[in-house]
C-alpha cells in the first residue's frame, strides 16, 4: 500500500502538470478559494484510494472541486469545534482542581516557566492525559469521517458515527493512518526543509496527495466495498 501511495501522484500521463497546479494552489492556500480547491482535490484523491485505484485524478470540473472543498472544510470545522469544546471542558476541570492556574491565566502573575514547574496531582495529570487523548481520537475519527464523505459524496455521511467509528476501529484503517503519519513526517519534513526552494513547495503538495491516498486506501481496505459509486475518481 505504501509503495502504491508514493507512486500514485506520478501514475498518470501529464502528472507534472497536476503537481504544478497543485503546488501553485498550495502556495496560495492562505486565500480561501485556492484552499477550497485543494480540499476538493483531496476528496477526489481519497475517493480514488477508497476504490483501490492507482490513477490520480486531475484538476478539472473546478466547480465540483469547489463544492467538495467547501463541504470538506465545513466537516473539518465541525470536528474542530468538537475538539475545542473538549479542550475547553478539560481546561475548566483542571482549573477547578488547581484554581491558581486560572488565577495565573487571568492576572498573568506567574510566568509560563513557573506554571510548567508546578507539581500536578494524579487527578490533574489524568485530566491532562484525557484531554490529549480526546484530541487525538477526534482527529483520528475525523479522518475516517472525511473518507466516508468522499466515498458517499454526501455531507451527512461524515456524521454517520456508527459507520465512521466502526471503520476507525479496524486494523486496516489504523495501518493507513500510521502510514499517513509516517509519510507526513518524513516527506513533509523534507518538503519544509526545502521550502526555501520552489521544489520544496511542490514536494509538500506531493506529500499531501500521498497522505490523502493512504487514508482512502485504509478506509477502502477496512470496508472492502464494491460500491460502484466509490470507483469515481473525479476525472
Amino acid at each position: 500500500m505504501l509503495g502504491d501511495a508514493i507512486a500514485f501522484p506520478k501514475a498518470r500521463e501529464g502528472w507534472l502538470r497536476t503537481i504544478a497546479v497543485g503546488g501553485l494552489l498550495f502556495v496560495t492556500s492562505v486565500f480561501v478559494l485556492p484552499l477550497l480547491f485543494l480540499l476538493g482535490y483531496s476528496v477526489r484523491v481519497i475517493r480514488t484510494g477508497v476504490a483501490g485505484e492507482t490513477t490520480p485524478p486531475t484538476f478539472e470540473k473546478w466547480g465540483d472541486l469547489l463544492v467538495s472543498g467547501l463541504k470538506l472544510f465545513t466537516i473539518q470545522l465541525i470536528y474542530a469545534i468538537v475538539a475545542l469544546f473538549s479542550l475547553t471542558f478539560s481546561a475548566l476541570c483542571l482549573a477547578l482542581l488547581r484554581p491558581e492556574l486560572a488565577q495565573a491565566a487571568q492576572t498573568d502573575a506567574q510566568t509560563p516557566e513557573a506554571v510548567s514547574n508546578m507539581q500536578f496531582s494524579a487527578p490533574e495529570l489524568t485530566v491532562v492525559l484525557v484531554a490529549y487523548l480526546l484530541l487525538f481520537l477526534i482527529a483520528y475519527v475525523s479522518l475516517a469521517a472525511t473518507a466516508r464523505f468522499a466515498e458517499e459524496d454526501r455531507f451527512k455521511a461524515a456524521f454517520e458515527f456508527r459507520t465512521v467509528v466502526r471503520t476507525a476501529l479496524t486494523s486496516e484503517f489504523f495501518v493507513g493512518f500510521v502510514l499517513f503519519l509516517a509519510v507526513g513526517l518524513v516527506l513533509g519534513t523534507v518538503g519544509i526543509m526545502l521550502s526555501w526552494m520552489i521544489v520544496g513547495l511542490f514536494l509538500i503538495f506531493y506529500t499531501y496527495v500521498v497522505a490523502s491516498y493512504l487514508i482512502g486506501r485504509g478506509y477502502g481496505n477496512a470496508n472492502k466495498t464494491d460500491n460502484p459509486q466509490t470507483a469515481r475518481s473525479g476525472t
